[in-house]
């Protein structure tokens, strides 16, 4: 489990423990309400990495090259980090998500005393899962676009 913390001190911080976890700028794609905050993806490229040896990285690479999946910016995709990770170690990320617009602060959300936590997991690969198939309806599918 990560609790993932932002280099940028500029938006928001909380005291958690012992620690000061500052908040990750995500965008709305919408004007936030208290029952819905739209932000597209929770998670950065680079976050499911965290807990991967250099060895799983380059072997996530090397699945990449082999794949015809090789991302610009030289990392694993998430594709690739699920194949190499141990089927024994699912990663769980928690995040503060917050925004911050001074020229319309209708969009902010997530900062003092309204904070929000989100959560990714990123399951491994394993090859003796059952696949499971899903159906959704249209209007499931539009809720998050």
């Amino acid at each position: 489990m990560v609790l993932v913390s932002s280099s940028d001190t500029k938006l928001h911080s909380r005291l958690i423990g012992k620690y000061d976890v500052r908040c990750v700028e995500r965008k709305p794609r919408a004007i936030p309400t208290k029952e819905l905050i739209r932000i597209g993806t929770l998670t950065s490229p680079t976050d499911e990495l965290l807990d991967l040896t250099g060895e799983e990285i380059q072997s996530a690479l090397r699945f990449d090259d082999e794949h015809g999946c090789k991302r610009s910016d030289g990392n694993p995709s998430s594709l690739a980090i699920r194949h190499v990770r141990s089927r024994l170690k699912a990663l769980m990320l928690i995040y503060l998500p917050a925004y911050r617009n001074e020229s319309n602060q209708r969009m902010n959300y997530g900062l003092t005393n309204e904070e929000i936590v989100g959560f990714a997991i990123s399951f491994p690969k394993d090859q003796e899962a059952v696949p499971v198939e899903y159906w959704v309806n249209p209007v499931y599918m539009e809720q998050d676009q």
